[in-house]
């Protein structure tokens, strides 16, 4: 449980994130305003500190970036299939119709 961590690059900047992953609990002494509000919204439960490096910091930074880079998979079909596919779909529509045509016969079975 903790706050939302979507966008979190674009909408804080990285010294204040910096100081939030490797000191929590120095901005709250601090009464820092937007560590406070999110102190607030968690129902006064402070995040730890995790005791990590300054690379490490910077990686968790960097991670965080990354899935903000990373786009929306679009599921559908690529326009350069249309073509194939609606002509695929006339081959069998033909297809049926003579297999209906052709199913017509009369055959004198004995």
């Amino acid at each position: 449980m903790g706050p939302d961590l979507a966008g979190v690059t674009t909408r804080r900047e990285e010294d204040w994130l910096k100081r939030q992953i490797k000191d929590p609990e120095g901005l709250i002494e601090e009464n820092d305003p937007i560590a406070m509000q999110l102190l607030q919204e968690s129902d006064n439960i402070p995040m730890v500190s995790l005791g990590l490096g300054d690379e490490e910091v910077a990686a968790v930074i960097a991670y965080l970036k990354s899935i903000e880079q990373q786009t929306d998979v679009v599921v559908g079909l690529p326009s350069q299939y249309v073509p194939t596919v609606l002509i695929g779909i006339v081959v069998l529509i033909i297809l049926t119709l003579v297999g209906l045509r052709v199913g017509k016969k009369k055959v004198d079975v004995r």
